[in-house]
């Protein structure tokens, strides 16, 4: 008998934290879920984005950038990788958000900022970013350029060029 008296006092003692425990759950503060980045908000980041590329204000874009960047590149590093691309125009032609991550189909006119490319008439190109939404604000995904980039990239982002030939002849399109 001794067993089923243990069995009973379990069964009791777990029916009473059953009830109140599900009590106390349901009064307990749940975490606000942060909203996910608007659409409208995305294209205001990009906007501000593609205006200080234009500007070469450099030191906004990498505050722009995801926080990831920081954790691989100081602002010296980044800043000194700069400046091998003119951006003359964008258009943003689209803008889709899918939760905490957000795309932008860009149109844009450049031309790399080397002697080596001085015969180069400007290019227009259009790049699909994509942006992530990190701690209530809009960033642009940071993507490593490889170092066997091809030096004029097809809808790629062009100021990742980091190896530039002086003797090549630059590409004919």
């Amino acid at each position: 008998m001794g067993t089923n008296r243990k069995l009973v006092k379990f069964v009791a003692l777990f029916a009473f934290l059953s009830i109140f425990g599900g009590v106390f759950l349901a009064f307990a503060p749940t975490p606000a879920k942060v909203a996910s980045g608007t659409s409208e908000e995305l294209r205001a980041e990009v906007k501000r984005f593609w205006d200080c590329r234009l500007a070469k204000d450099h030191r906004t874009i990498y505050d722009i950038y995801e926080p990831r960047l920081k954790e691989l590149a100081t602002l010296d590093h980044f800043l000194g990788a700069k400046g091998l691309i003119d951006y003359f125009s964008y258009d943003i032609e689209e803008i889709t958000v899918d939760g905490d991550v957000g795309r932008a189909n860009v149109r844009y006119t450049w031309k790399p900022n080397h002697p080596a490319f001085s015969s180069m008439k400007v290019k227009d190109d259009v790049m699909e970013d994509e942006w992530l939404f990190v701690d209530g604000k809009w960033h642009k995904k940071f993507v490593i350029p490889s170092p066997t980039q091809d030096v004029n990239p097809a809808a790629g982002d062009p100021s990742s060029i980091r190896l530039v030939d002086k003797n090549s002849e630059p590409a004919q399109n």
